[in-house]
């Protein structure tokens, strides 16, 4: 079919008691995945996104073959996702090995590196608190790694280029919750005037469908010290490479200290 212009595969892991879509796209090589928080609307929104990092228009008119071999709720939520795009959903087959091998290997690279990213936090002896926030940023920051990173079909273009149609530049990235340098965007700067250029931050995930980072930053304002999730511009690397506790005290949500 002429119309069929893109092919996703999807299917649903569990981490801890969190329910996870995962979802690979068959010409570009590239992975997303939406934590199921029970907010269909928060949901769908986050999976859109996903589309759209993949080149995928949410509202033209596209048409998406969609396979999987997981229980209806998969194709139900994807399908009603965006009412502008017209899906044709299959059930993968027993045996059907393109489609578990893609799945499979979507799976895996989350889970993967959810262990990576909880091996260097222990290296600081600090463990993750795996809620929904928390889980929702390593899975972007995983998915957007693989995406940016890897080797899309045994060529030199990665996934997130092929989805672009053009050679990207060398993106900016950090390890997960690494201490940075991040440069304040222009809307905080106005709100905090009296705040650096550049702030003392973690590194949380690109931001969607931009060069941006998306960090928490260290701001001072009328005297009181916050920690804000912000856009930085652009970050600085610090080395050697230090995960700042200062954070993770206020920060509770995301990691705590282990004893």
């Amino acid at each position: 079919d002429e119309k069929i212009q893109v092919a996703l595969t999807a299917d649903f892991m569990f981490v801890e008691d969190h329910k996870v879509l995962v979802f690979h796209e068959r010409s570009t090589g590239c992975i997303g995945a939406v934590v199921m928080t029970g907010d269909v609307a928060r949901d769908r929104n986050v999976f859109c996104k996903w589309l759209t990092e993949m080149g995928i228009s949410s509202t033209g008119g596209v048409a998406i073959q969609l396979a999987t071999d997981a229980e209806p709720a998969v194709a139900a939520f994807i399908t009603s996702a965006s009412e502008s795009m017209q899906w044709l959903v299959e059930k993968a087959p027993p045996q059907g090995h393109e489609f578990v091998g893609a799945a499979e290997r979507s799976v895996r690279t989350c889970k993967e590196g959810i262990s990576v990213i909880r091996s260097e936090l222990a290296d600081q002896n600090l463990g993750l608190n795996l809620n929904t926030q928390s889980l929702s940023d390593i899975l972007r920051y995983v998915c957007h790694s693989q995406n940016l990173f890897s080797h899309a079909h045994g060529s030199d273009r990665t996934p997130k280029e092929l989805a672009s149609g053009s050679k990207l530049k060398e993106p900016t990235f950090a390890p997960f919750l690494a201490r940075v340098l991040a440069e304040i965007p222009d809307s905080v700067k106005k709100k905090c005037p009296m705040a650096s250029r550049f702030v003392d931050a973690i590194y949380i995930a690109p931001v969607w469908n931009s060069v941006g980072c998306e960090v928490i930053g260290e701001l001072s304002s009328n005297g009181e010290i916050r920690f804000v999730r912000l856009h930085a511009k652009s970050i600085k690397h610090t080395i050697p490479l230090t995960w700042s506790t200062k954070f993770y005290q206020d920060l509770h949500q995301l990691v705590v200290r282990e004893h």
